[in-house]
């Protein structure tokens, strides 16, 4: 996200910062890590960047395993839009085996979009 110009050197921290509060860990191997929002003024530009994790990575002190990893950087309330979607990924059944399966990044973006 630095290097996209999407925020400055101390979102990042930010980010671990929100996930130090509580987890951003939303269910069905996706979290969506973020900045606090004292750290608004960091963000340059609105902006996601997707990681995806074939094997998955351990994401909190629950042990919780994420697979797709969507950081989010917003201005304002953007971001509730991208939430609404990833949440209609996070409720579906067969959402976790889909993102393990995945082949290739249209896939991923077909899941995160709720279809």
């Amino acid at each position: 996200m630095i290097k996209s110009g999407l925020v400055k050197d101390d979102y990042t921290q930010a980010m671990f910062d929100r996930d130090a509060q509580i987890s951003t860990f939303l269910g069905n191997g996706i979290a969506i890590p973020h900045g606090t929002t004292d750290k608004r003024n960091s963000v340059i530009e609105t902006g996601l960047k997707v990681i995806y994790y074939p094997q998955g990575i351990k994401w909190d002190e629950d042990n919780n395993i994420a697979y797709v990893v969507v950081g989010i950087a917003v201005k304002n309330n953007e971001h509730l839009d991208i939430l609404g979607q990833l949440t209609r990924a996070v409720i579906a059944e067969n959402t976790r085996e889909r993102i393990q399966s995945v082949k290739k990044p249209e896939e991923l973006l077909t899941i995160l979009q709720g279809n």
